[in-house]
């Protein structure tokens, strides 16, 4: 699924859908529209693009919308710019930006108050995060301002779950990306929507073995949840971590990353999700 020679200008995107579509064919999901990202979960590779979400139109309270891009060029300077917003002043600063540098780090929050940001990185994740119904959407776009290492580039897949259809979601991901390292992404929502309801949150559970038996760590699963800002949960890499169950709570978000290198033995295992109630 890799695309060569791409330009800042260039139509050519990557689209991964993950609502109400077979794991096994996430990897073939391929479109050439335009580098516009309208739908909570869609992920774009390219070096410059287009996030526009219920531009002039209403949005719920409680949304939790993730937008996933890789940069087709590698490691370069972008810089996000919210062009255009009907924020209200609850939701003055809903739009995260993450860069990525094999991980997720966070950068700023982009609102009423500031609108752009620069910064170098392989690409980006995009969290919109609402409180109230008081206001309308946004478009924000992304360019390419100068490549600095064309040959730093993360493979792997990038895949949101937004209900529980999915699970469980097994180890080895099936997938057609082939790369010395891979780097998946996974995240997980309750419906794109935080959880308001009292007493209830979005529970995760993984295990897995990774076979590491010199806790070197270059196979490695790392657990991070975002409900207000990203939050670092687990690295689970070494061999006393080898199929022991963890379990995790948020009434936000999870995202789970992946990173297998190629040669070394294949992580197996599982991750379930579902939304509790404790009442």
């Amino acid at each position: 699924m890799n695309l060569r020679g791409i330009l800042a200008t260039c139509v050519c995107a990557i689209f991964h859908f993950t609502k109400s579509e077979n794991v096994d064919s996430i990897s073939n999901s391929i479109s050439t529209q335009p580098r516009i990202l309208t739908v909570c979960g869609q992920t774009l590779i390219a070096d410059s693009g287009t996030i526009q979400y219920k531009l002039n139109q209403t949005y719920d309270a409680d949304e939790l919308c993730v937008f996933m891009i890789r940069f087709e060029s590698g490691y370069l300077q972008a810089t996000f710019s919210l062009e255009s917003n009907g924020l209200s002043d609850v939701d003055s600063d809903a739009v995260s930006i993450f860069k990525d540098l094999g991980g997720l780090v966070s950068v700023v929050n982009l609102g009423l108050d500031r609108q752009n940001v620069t910064f170098n990185a392989v690409g980006a994740v995009v969290i919109f995060r609402t409180n109230s119904s008081s206001g309308t959407g946004f478009q924000l776009s992304f360019t390419c301002d100068g490549v600095i290492f064309p040959d730093t580039k993360i493979f792997g897949e990038s895949v949101l779950f937004d209900d529980e259809m999915g699970s469980p979601l097994t180890f080895p991901f099936p997938s057609n990306i082939t790369a010395p390292v891979i780097h998946n992404y996974f995240f997980f929502t309750a419906g794109s929507k935080l959880i308001s309801e009292p007493d209830t949150f979005l529970r995760l559970n993984l295990t897995a073995v990774l076979g590491d038996v010199d806790d070197t760590c270059f196979n490695l699963i790392e657990i991070h949840s975002f409900e207000t800002e990203l939050k670092f949960e687990k690295s689970i890499c070494e061999i006393k971590d080898d199929g022991v169950l963890f379990e995790f709570a948020t009434r936000g978000l999870f995202f789970v990353m992946q990173r297998h290198i190629t040669g070394t033995p294949i992580t197996t295992g599982e991750i379930t999700w579902d939304k509790v109630s404790t009442r």
